[in-house]
Order: C-alpha cells, then sequence, then structure tokens
C-alpha cells in the first residue's frame, strides 16, 4: 500500500476502509511494512492483511486509472496487473508469511506478531480490482488464478466484493463462502468461469456444492431475506475497546481468574467475531434479555449457549442490591455452565442496572475440562437447567 503523500489511491483507501470495517479493526492490518529480522531494509506485505486466529486473508488491489473504449486495451491491462502483477504480489507476501515472522501494527495502532510458517494452502489470497467498464465479460468473471507456488488465488471485482460483504454480513460466512468458492471453481472451472458472483453467492446460500455452476442461482440471492439487524454485532464490537472497563469499582476485589480481563479484550472480541450469523442472532438476543432484566430478579438468574465454534456463553443480569456480589456471581455461572457443557472456553458477562446505561463486567476463561467432586456438589445443590439444541438454518430464502 503506497504511504507516498503525493499520490492518492482512492479505491485502494475506500476498499481498505470498508473492509477493515467490516472485519474489525483489531484484525486488519492497512500499513504492511516490517523489518524481518534476518534484513536490515523494509518490506511490504500485500496491500491488505487479515488476521482473525487461523483466519489469514491477504489482498492485492489494483484500479485501471486511465480505462479506454477499447475492449483489448482493457483485456491488456487485466492480464498485465491483475492476472501477472497482482499475484506476484500475492506470492511475494506468502513467501514472507513463510519465511519472517513479521510484527505490524493493525489498524488500532497495536503491534500483532503475524504467523510464522503458515501453510499456503490455509492462507485465503485475494485480487480485487476495478476494471473499465468496457473490461471483456471473460475478463470480468476469471474467478481465479492457479499458482504453482501460492496455490487458489481469488479474483473479484470490486463491486463483487462490495456485493459479498452485503450478502454474507459476518467475517465467518465470508471466509466460508470463500473456501467453497475455490472448491467449486476447481470441480467445474469452465462453468464457473461462465457465471456471475452473484450465481456462486447464490449456490453457496442454496448449498448446492455438488451442483455445476449456473446462471439460475442468481436468484437465490434475490430470495434471501434480509434479517441483518437480528445478529449484526459490528456496532457494538467496534465500540467495545472504547467502553470496556479495566479496573473494578472501589471496594471490589477481582478474583484471579478475572485479572486483566478487561485490559486485554482482544480474545473476547475475536471469539465473538468469528460466529457466524446464527450464533450472533442468540448472542444479540440474549445480550437484549441480560440488559433489560439488570436490575430485576429472574429464575433461572443467567442465560447461557454454546456457539457452534465450541464456546459457551453466559449472560448475567445483577438483581439490585446485589451489585456488591456480581463478579463472584459471574465466576460461579462461567464455571458452572463449562463444566456442565464440558468446554474449554467461555465468555460471561454481568449487567448491573445504571438506569438508562448498564455496567458490564466481561470474563474469558480458557482450562481444560477436568472431573471436579466440588462442582458436582456445587451442581447438585444448584442445579442450572439444560442448553436447548435447535436447528436453525443459516440462511433463509422467502417462498416462491
Amino acid at each position: 500500500m503506497s504511504t507516498d503523500p503525493k499520490k492518492t489511491d482512492a479505491f485502494e483507501t475506500v476498499f481498505t476502509r470498508t473492509t477493515a470495517g467490516y472485519f474489525l479493526r483489531e484484525f486488519c492490518f492497512r500499513s504492511t511494512k516490517f523489518t524481518p529480522p534476518t534484513r536490515t531494509s523494509e518490506v511490504e506485505l500485500a496491500d491488505f492483511v487479515i488476521q482473525l486466529d487461523d483466519l489469514v486473508m491477504i489482498f492485492q488491489v489494483k484500479e485501471r486509472e486511465e480505462p479506454s473504449t477499447d475492449p483489448e486495451a482493457e483485456r491488456t491491462w487485466f492480464d498485465r496487473k491483475v492476472i501477472k502483477k497482482a499475484t506476484q504480489q500475492i506470492r511475494d507476501t506468502v513467501n514472507h508469511l513463510r519465511d519472517c515472522r513479521g510484527e505490524i501494527a493493525n489498524d488500532r495502532g497495536r503491534r500483532i506478531a503475524l504467523p510464522v510458517g503458515l501453510d499456503a494452502a490455509s492462507v485465503l489470497k485475494l485480487v480485487v480490482f476495478k476494471g473499465g467498464k468496457h473490461l471483456p465479460v471473460d475478463q470480468a468473471r476469471h474467478h481465479f488464478h492457479d499458482s504453482r507456488t501460492a496455490g487458489f488465488i481469488h479474483v473479484i471485482a470490486a463491486g463483487d466484493w462490495a456485493g459479498l460483504m452485503n450478502t454474507l454480513v459476518t467475517p465467518r460466512e465470508i471466509a466460508d463462502f470463500l473456501r467453497w468458492r475455490e472448491g467449486v471453481c476447481r470441480a467445474h472451472t469452465a462453468m464457473a468461469r461462465s457465471v456471475s458472483e452473484k450465481a456462486l453467492v447464490g449456490q453457496f446460500l442454496a448449498e448446492e456444492a455438488a451442483e455445476q455452476p449456473s446462471p439460475s442461482f442468481e436468484t437465490i440471492v434475490d430470495r434471501l431475506l434480509d434479517e441483518t439487524a437480528s445478529f449484526d454485532m459490528l456496532g457494538f464490537l467496534n465500540l467495545f475497546p472504547d467502553r470496556i472497563t479495566v479496573e473494578a469499582p472501589p471496594g471490589h476485589i477481582k478474583p484471579a481468574d478475572m485479572c486483566d480481563a478487561g485490559a486485554d479484550y482482544y480474545p473476547i472480541v475475536r471469539e465473538i467475531a468469528k460466529l457466524p450469523r446464527t450464533d450472533l442472532s442468540a448472542f444479540k438476543t440474549r445480550f437484549g434479555l441480560a440488559w433489560q432484566r439488570a436490575g430485576k430478579v429472574y429464575d433461572p438468574p443467567f442465560m447461557r449457549m454454546v456457539s457452534s465454534t465450541g464456546v459457551g456463553f453466559v449472560f448475567a443480569p445483577v438483581p439490585e442490591g446485589l451489585e456488591d456480589r456480581a463478579q463472584d456471581g459471574l465466576m460461579n455461572f462461567v464455571a458452572a455452565h463449562m463444566y456442565v457443557q464440558q468446554i474449554r472456553r467461555c465468555i460471561g458477562a454481568s449487567f448491573v442496572n445504571e438506569g438508562e446505561w448498564r455496567f458490564i463486567w466481561w470474563v474469558m476463561l480458557d482450562q481444560e475440562w477436568r472431573h471436579n467432586p466440588e462442582m458436582e456438589k456445587y451442581l447438585r445443590e444448584h442445579p442450572i437447567s439444560a442448553v436447548r439444541e435447535d436447528f436453525v438454518p443459516r440462511y433463509r430464502l422467502q417462498q416462491r
């Protein structure tokens, strides 16, 4: 990504800004220069990098700055700038990530060590391009480039990338789609390149991986019910670092397991950001109920769930008069939930009523499950209801 103040790349700037807002700034890297331990000069990764736990995505962005009305000239630009140069830059980035331990600042200014020794096949590699109006259709639908050294590289038009984010909405679903897309494009290369990106998205929504790509799948996208309001958590997650409270109020003692839980909120945000829309919807519903119930007495005293990623969540509204026991109570609820479900990681939140606002304590525990006679005694004395398991389809379509 250019840092030359004399050069302004409007498309690249808009692309990275929009994508960073979508994937959360904590996990995005727009400034990708670093100095490897074995070198004295800087190297630069691709234009944009995303790392969300084991999800690593690298982007190279290309724009036709002076488009012509000649389709063959547009074809030449595409072949030279997109297929040759951009994919070479992707390959160079894969080599850097494989051979060097780079530490670069994310979009919140925090320096993060990128994973080293990555298998190229595990990295999602994308070239996003903005071509001219007269780019031939077969180039606009090229869809991918298969590199001998870097493997499968997605090639996606800028408008199609924007459509993907608007349709699939969550980072987890974008990643799932891209992995699915690779399989379909490899299995049905000619057919995949004959259809639009919208048709590929529709086929993914319909969960028809075995079928050949077809223009008829475009209608699936048009039939997708817009339920974004039920699961969209981006606004909440983007505010998280500004609202989190590091210290407990005077007179409160943090249990040992909660020490510094608020100082490093990344693990909490990361686990929430990894959820698909069905889990996010369940999270948002329980979060809203806990917000409303804070200051009142309810039975059971907390709500819980286990996500499809294997992480537990506990939402505990604190009754009026029990504010000084909120943290200890939350820890008990989280420990009980983890034990009953036999899960390794769990995030808990307790809600204290402060009128129009809520004070929320957060905790994340990560520990191996072990048999615990004391916990079993506690659960006999304080039984908790079972977690309801329902199958919820990820995508719902309007009936024809």
